[in-house]
């Protein structure tokens, strides 16, 4: 059995939503089908805002879920803007509007996991 270990790496990293994130596919290796058939719309990955960096507003046919692990920022969802911070998860349902900040002010990347599902009807 291959483990597909894999770490967050910079080198890795490509920009996304109009260059104004980075993204690392988590498991690159993995078609998402064959994480779990029917289930994913994109490979799961890493999403990373460096300080000073805002994830453009932007919504999906498809819900999502972001699971943040280091750092700390705010997040608009809808009308509604909050913080997040590592620990915290976000239910993002489909066609909502959705944007990440990583403020000036911080110390390091604010860092997620992003998981997309697959419409089931």
């Amino acid at each position: 059995m291959n483990p597909n270990i894999n770490a967050l790496n910079r080198s890795k990293f490509n920009k996304a939503h109009s260059d104004t994130m980075y993204v690392q596919r988590i498991f690159p290796e993995l078609d998402p089908d064959e994480i779990s058939k029917d289930t994913f719309a994109y490979g799961p990955c890493w999403g990373i805002l460096d300080p000073g960096m805002t994830m453009e507003k932007h919504n999906h046919p498809i819900p999502e879920f972001y699971v943040f692990t280091q750092g700390s920022g705010s997040m608009t969802l809808g009308e509604e803007s909050f913080s997040v911070k590592d620990g915290m998860s976000v239910n993002i349902p489909p066609n909502v509007f959705h944007e990440v900040t990583n403020p000036e002010e911080a110390v390091e990347p604010l860092i997620w996991v992003s998981i997309g599902f697959k419409e089931t009807g």
